[in-house]
């Protein structure tokens, strides 16, 4: 297991993911890009601090903007 992707999808499993800097945009409201490891849609809960949206987090944001 020298694959560094390895370690990356691990912590995925536990919501810890790491962001593609080049896909990281400011939306008004927080930082949003996807994961490196596992391509999902994250937003930085503080800095340094990156964790998976959920679906129901879109909803709510669409439905009220």
């Amino acid at each position: 297991m020298d694959d560094p992707m390895h370690f990356g999808r691990l912590s995925c499993l536990f919501n810890s993911h790491k962001p593609n800097r080049r896909s990281v945009k400011w939306t008004g409201l927080s930082y949003e890009g996807n994961c490196r490891s596992c391509g999902r849609l994250i937003a930085r809960a503080h800095a340094g601090k990156w964790r998976r949206i959920a679906k129901s987090d879109l909803e709510t944001v669409d439905s009220t903007g």
